[in-house]
């Protein structure tokens, strides 16, 4: 369980911190219910780091599919992750979403709730009332937890992230699945905005909403809906008013999920129409 991971990396950090100086900044430990695999993750800065005695420690206080040091450089309010090195096991570990099995490497997100994650799989992919021949795009995709299950029932999928390690699961992802109907880009979702006309449309966000830039290039978009999923309704409300006042798309409903049981946290999925 999560409790008793967390309980013996802490003691095996702590036991370790009597003879070495770990210099961790968090620690992300994720455990799958599903495929019972178990992943602890440890953001340093990059040097001094005692390695192959963490490793060790680690590897007998707990039974972990995959142990990795994400190490970081800048200042505390900025701080970018300049490599990943693994410990111990595979590098990653993995989850069954839509019945289908992703596999994830840290820093790459993945929503903390899996049955959270699956409604909104549910709920996006309702409202979009996704056809077989449809055109779609996927922006700020990660990992992939909605590239798949759309690419499974769309003709084709143009998928855009930024995070360069979320690429990389994405298309490994797409591998494992034998899906070859999506186009799977790195970079910036205003700059690489694909040049095709969708029929739907997924957009999900980091907490910052979407840039002006990105809400005119969707508003040229000739898409009977776009799926907006948020972390933070202040975001999506601003987002949402530029889009009515540009005049192309129209929001029609909301739907809040708590992925976060008892944090002032939501998540909601927006079903917006062409105007």
């Amino acid at each position: 369980s999560n409790q008793k991971a967390v309980g013996a990396v802490g003691g095996a950090l702590s036991y370790l911190s009597g003879s070495h100086e770990l210099d961790i900044e968090r620690i992300g430990i994720r455990v799958s219910r599903r495929t019972r695999e178990l992943e602890v993750a440890l953001w340093t800065a990059p040097s001094g780091f005692p390695r192959a005695q963490v490793a060790r420690v680690l590897g007998d206080a707990v039974k972990a599919t995959s142990v990795v040091r994400v190490m970081t450089k800048g200042p505390s309010k900025a701080r970018r992750v300049v490599g990943v090195e693994r410990l111990s096991g595979t590098g990653s570990w993995s989850e069954l979403i839509d019945g289908q099995k992703m596999q994830l490497s840290a820093p790459s997100f993945f929503q903390v709730n899996t049955k959270g994650a699956e409604k909104l799989v549910e709920l996006v992919l309702s409202g979009l009332d996704v056809q077989p021949d449809d055109e779609a795009m996927d922006l700020y995709c990660g990992a992939g937890t909605f590239t798949l299950p759309l690419a499974k029932r769309a003709g084709f999928v143009s998928a855009v992230e930024a995070y360069g390690p979320a690429v990389r699961d994405l298309r490994r992802n797409l591998e494992l699945a034998k899906l070859d109907n999506v186009d799977a880009v790195g970079g910036d979702a205003g700059r690489e905005f694909p040049d095709t006309d969708a029929d739907v449309i997924i957009v999900d966000p980091p907490r910052a909403g979407l840039a002006p830039d990105v809400i005119q290039q969707l508003s040229k978009q000739p898409a009977r809906a776009i799926a907006y999923v948020s972390c933070d309704p202040a975001t999506l409300a601003r987002d949402l008013k530029r889009f009515v006042e540009i005049g192309s798309y129209k929001p029609v409903s909301v739907t809040p999920v708590d992925l976060f049981p008892q944090t002032f946290h939501v998540e909601n999925v927006c079903l917006l129409e062409r105007i």
